[in-house]
């Protein structure tokens, strides 16, 4: 699904020339930028709502365009909005949200994700695979041990949503710059 690449790249911009870089376990070496997160722990009660001023400018425009992209009404909450920015060192860890949906809005470069329909612990042999390995495994193949794991290639300006039943491993290229949303289902 397309987004609103424009409003995306006025906040992405601001927030990688003025906010400093964090550290995110789900892609260990790459520069993240958390935004907004209401997984706080239970001591804090308010959500984490950054007070960066561009973010506060465009944080209702961006809502109203992931509801859009991600077809939410309002009873629906977004959890968690984080921008990544990887370089030649950094790399995903799998992903499974068993009560979420997580979807990443592509800005620059063209990572590709693998997506299985295995629970995690049987996905991660599949992902283990050297990424140069994937253009010889019949991904999606009837018959085959791949049958449940399928390739998905990016474009710049489209979301790719995953929902609870997948397993999905983002494959970054040095460039890869995205937003990663979890929203309720």
């Amino acid at each position: 699904m397309k987004f609103d690449l424009e409003l995306f790249e006025k906040l992405s911009k601001a927030v990688l020339y003025y906010m400093p870089k964090q550290l995110n376990w789900r892609c260990p070496r790459a520069s993240s930028y958390l935004l907004y997160d209401l997984d706080t722990p239970k001591q804090i009660n308010t959500a984490y709502n950054t007070g960066f001023p561009k973010w506060r400018e465009l944080r209702n425009e961006i809502f109203k365009e992931i509801r859009r992209v991600e077809d939410i009404d309002e009873s629906k909450r977004i959890i968690k909005i984080i921008l990544f920015k990887h370089n030649n060192r950094s790399f995903c860890i799998p992903n499974h949200e068993d009560a979420r949906k997580h979807t990443y809005f592509i800005m620059k470069a063209s990572p590709k994700i693998l997506i299985s329909k295995l629970p995690m612990e049987k996905s991660i042999k599949h992902m283990a695979m050297p990424e140069d390995d994937y253009n010889l495994i019949p991904f999606g193949r009837k018959g085959s041990a791949w049958k449940n794991v399928h390739l998905q290639r990016t474009e710049i300006g489209s979301a790719y949503s995953i929902g609870t039943e997948w397993t999905s491993i983002m494959f970054p290229t040095e460039d890869t710059l995205y937003f990663y949303v979890e929203t309720d289902l």
